[in-house]
């Protein structure tokens, strides 16, 4: 993310005429999932009971991901998660780094974020501990290993993108949700903030200061958590989506004409140095509309098709 352009890939596909700018076709309601035939009682039971048995062995050590297991809460769609402790979003993940390994760990442990870290990157995870009780040994201050330590993130998620890009289209629904919100609370506290981070992503200093801030952690650690459960999803289902087509962007130009889009607004978000020279209180805005828009398709399909085109750069750079 650090020095990207606001401009996501491939939107040179909007640049279309005023009257190119059609509304997408309605589609057709999924229709619901059969059921299965009622088993007996005893069966029924003894098989739950079997099942969670199981899974609860499997998740205590440490080999199972529950996040992968339908029927857990839903906060998009029907994705399945399992949700850390609201105190776990309330403390920061760049805080805790004075002590031993041992209490380090203890302390990154409150985190939302480390705990899906540790649970799904191990080894990557036992390295940041050693930095950090390095870096600290090295009488370094809590600013500099939280700049060491985002640094090593968006690397992480960047060495990913692939497996994020193969995940499950809830699961990129939610990052890109996540992300669009994160800019909306971002604009909320200064149109620079916002602006900030879309063009110096985790790494900024501003970033990183509202990393550490009480009241501005838990949705900035909820977008990040999103990558990480997208890269492991990816991991286990492989997903793969066709390039997104010109018929697709019509159906985003169409969303972001209803956002009030006019082909001028069009061809600025198509042109960067245009853009770059835009106000920042304009680009924060066209990139909330950008990705509003997509997540207002209905088509699975297409709006899958246009996150792997928006996604990548953001997951990717």
């Amino acid at each position: 993310m650090p020095g990207r352009s606001p401009v996501p890939h491939n939107a040179g596909r909007l640049q279309t005429e005023s009257e190119s700018i059609a509304a997408p076709d309605d589609e057709d309601a999924l229709a619901p999932p059969k059921r299965r035939k009622p088993w007996g009682l005893i069966v029924t039971l003894l098989a739950l009971i079997l099942i969670v048995g199981t899974l609860y062995g499997l998740h205590r050590t440490g080999r199972l991901n529950l996040a992968s297991i339908p029927g857990m809460e839903t906060t998009n769609k029907s994705l399945p998660v399992v949700k850390a402790p609201k105190e776990a979003y309330k403390e920061s993940p760049l805080k805790g780094f004075a002590g031993s390994a041992a209490e380090v760990d203890a302390n990154y442990q409150k985190s939302a974020l480390w705990q899906l870290l540790k649970r799904e990157f191990p080894e990557w995870y036992e390295a940041r501990i050693a930095d950090t009780v390095k870096m600290r040994a090295e009488n370094k201050d809590d600013v500099a290993i939280a700049v060491q330590l985002s640094k090593t993130m968006v690397d992480l998620r960047r060495k990913n993108v692939t497996d994020a890009l193969a995940a499950k289209p809830a699961r990129l629904r939610n990052v890109a949700q996540t992300f669009v919100d994160n800019l909306e609370r971002l604009s909320k506290v200064s149109t620079e903030a916002c602006y900030r981070f879309i063009s110096g992503g985790e790494t900024d200093p501003m970033m990183i200061d509202l990393m550490r801030s009480p009241e501005h952690t838990a949705s900035m650690q909820a977008q990040m958590i999103s990558i990480f459960e997208a890269i492991a999803d990816g991991r286990v289902s492989k997903s793969v989506y066709q390039p997104a087509e010109r018929k697709d962007y019509d159906v985003l130009a169409a969303q972001l004409a209803v956002r009030g889009w006019s082909p001028a607004d069009l061809a600025l978000f198509d042109d960067a140095r245009a853009l770059s020279k835009a106000a920042p209180q304009k680009v924060c805005q066209m990139v909330q509309d950008w990705f509003l828009a997509q997540l207002a398709i209905k088509d699975e399909a297409v709006q899958s098709r246009l996150f792997i085109a928006t996604l990548r750069p953001l997951i990717g750079e």
